[in-house]
């Protein structure tokens, strides 16, 4: 690419419309079973969003993480930690299996599994497809 690539595109500024999870499933009604997020850091904020889905729904989430450092975005822990006041369970996918994995203090990029504590046996994740 030339040097000057980036500098030459053009911009178009676009407005959309965010709105929060729970908001979304009460006006359409969606009982989602898997909740993946994706949010480029902003990750916390989605599960703010989703409080009422994470305690009546009880999805599994897919969560990704990958700390950052950057200034008022909180650390992967912090996050996974919240939800565990919700009643859920932290797994991984190791091996081909979703397995119980403890909390680390610093994440790379991945994904993490967010189970609901009664979709656990044994401190194995219990899922089934409908």
């Amino acid at each position: 690419m030339p040097p000057d690539f980036w500098e030459r595109l053009p911009v178009h500024k676009l407005t959309v419309t965010a709105v929060d999870i729970d908001s979304y499933v009460e006006s359409t009604n969606v009982r989602p079973d898997v909740i993946k997020i994706d949010a480029e850091s902003a990750e916390f904020e989605v599960l703010k969003g989703m409080v009422g889905v994470l305690e009546e729904i009880r999805p599994v989430v897919i969560l990704e993480v990958g700390d950052e450092n950057i200034p008022g975005v909180k650390r992967c822990k912090e996050v996974i930690e919240w939800t565990f006041q919700h009643r859920y369970a932290l797994f991984g996918y190791m091996g081909g299996n979703v397995v119980p994995v403890d909390v680390k203090t610093h994440y790379t990029y991945d994904n993490v599994f967010l189970v609901p504590i009664e979709k656990t046996v044994g401190g194995q994740a219990f899922l089934t497809a409908r």
